[in-house]
């Protein structure tokens, strides 16, 4: 019975992929090559022309060949849902350890590049054309943020915060941070933006680049920050420390591992945050 129906399901599959019911399954109509291979392996294992088993005549067992082709349908019937097939490749001309960002139209996609000698960021576009690209003195490995007017902010090697614009990628405004950059920034509710820097400092920059505060720890941060809903600001650093600071600057709480920070939190939709440590321990905080 299962056969009788991943039979009928392939055949099924096959219609919606343009089949008419009848005639030849064309290997050059890409949506039916998944059931092909399926029947060729079939066909390969237990031989193209296998014949009926003992006791031929009516009511006898089908080939094994044609079990495995209805289940070789069953498969075909399946196979739009797991995919993976290359859409594009651009060649970044460096290396790139820096997650994308995406605009909020979906439209563009911004990456941090580094090179020997400096840094990029690149705007492609969904059909994988670059659309600009931007050239900074030093590399960028944090990964770009977007704020709400479509505005790309970049933390730099170099000690700077960029603030880029999404259409053809100026520098609107630069923030010199005094330490070099790869904690990804925040954006918070107010246009406000939160990133670590390689003295040990979290920054509070507006959107028009000016400071508003800064936040002493211990060391280096290269966490990302994350922003909760009432504003604070979580975030981990090499001092082993995990903090949370308010809005304002001030220091609500910390909380003390045995090793150093440099995962970037996870919020859920209760509070709770989530950051790893190199004490190979998951945490879990109550805000």
């Amino acid at each position: 019975m299962a056969f009788r129906v991943g039979y009928h399901r392939g055949l099924d599959a096959l219609r919606r992929n343009g089949w008419k019911g009848h005639g030849p399954v064309p290997w050059s109509h890409e949506p039916n090559r998944g059931f092909l291979r399926c029947l060729r392996f079939s066909s390969t294992i237990h031989g193209a022309r296998e014949p009926v088993s003992r006791g031929a005549g009516r009511g006898a067992r089908r080939p094994a060949g044609r079990l495995l082709a209805c289940v070789a349908a069953l498969l075909a019937a399946r196979l739009p849902a797991q995919d993976g097939s290359l859409q594009w490749a651009l060649t970044l001309q460096g290396w790139s350890v820096s997650s994308p960002s995406v605009s909020h139209d979906g439209g563009t996609y911004y990456v941090g590049v580094e090179t020997r000698t400096a840094g990029r960021v690149v705007a492609v576009g969904a059909d994988g054309t670059v659309r600009w690209s931007t050239v900074r003195p030093d590399g960028i490995s944090a990964s770009p943020a977007v704020g709400a007017d479509g505005t790309v902010y970049a933390g730099c090697y170099d000690g700077k915060l960029y603030a880029l614009s999404p259409v053809n990628g100026s520098v609107r405004w630069e923030y010199d941070a005094g330490s070099f950059i790869v904690s990804s920034p925040a954006v918070g509710a107010d246009g406000t933006l939160y990133f670590g820097t390689g003295d040990g400092r979290l920054h509070a920059v507006d959107a028009r680049g000016a400071r508003r505060w800064t936040f002493q720890t211990g060391d280096w941060v290269e966490s990302s920050p994350a922003v909760g809903a009432d504003g604070t600001v979580y975030f981990g650093s090499r001092d082993k420390s995990f903090y949370a600071v308010a809005s304002d600057g001030r220091e609500k709480w910390r909380f003390t591992v045995s090793g150093r920070l440099t995962s970037s939190p996870a919020l859920a939709s209760d509070g709770t945050i989530y950051f790893g440590g190199a004490d190979q321990r998951l945490y879990a905080l109550h805000p």
